[in-house]
């Protein structure tokens, strides 16, 4: 029953949040200040991520396509609305043994020189 009604929490969750990022408009979209991809992006994502790995000097990162504009809720204290870059990667780093621990899958949202990583929970989008 317990896990049933932790299911039913999460979906209703993942729905409403999931319902924000689909109903930008059209002066939204118009007004969109995506910044510029700065060419050091790469280097932003690593910054973001040197704090997140036991041995981040290890971390190996394949960037999957190239950035395409898109926005999100950028998790911090109070999301809001950030246009800017989508940039997919993965990422593979060493654990506190030595070893490799497989390549995980990460998504930012990148703009001028700053990246955030978005979670699965995130509401996020691509621009049309």
């Amino acid at each position: 029953m317990m896990k049933r009604c932790v299911n039913v929490i999460l979906f209703g969750l993942v729905v409403i949040l999931g319902g924000c990022a689909g109903h930008l408009t059209k002066a939204q979209l118009s007004q969109a200040d995506y910044g510029e991809l700065n060419p050091a992006y790469k280097e932003a994502i690593k910054e973001h991520m040197i704090d997140k790995f036991y041995d981040p000097e290890s971390a190996r990162y394949r960037y999957i396509k190239p950035p395409v504009k898109g926005y999100a809720y950028v998790p911090n204290d109070a999301p809001k609305l950030t246009f800017g870059y989508i940039v997919d990667v993965k990422i593979n780093a060493k654990n506190r043994m030595g070893g490799y621990t497989g390549e995980g899958e990460y998504t930012f949202l990148v703009k001028n020189n700053e990246a955030w990583m978005l979670h699965w929970w995130t509401s996020s989008g691509v621009a049309p």
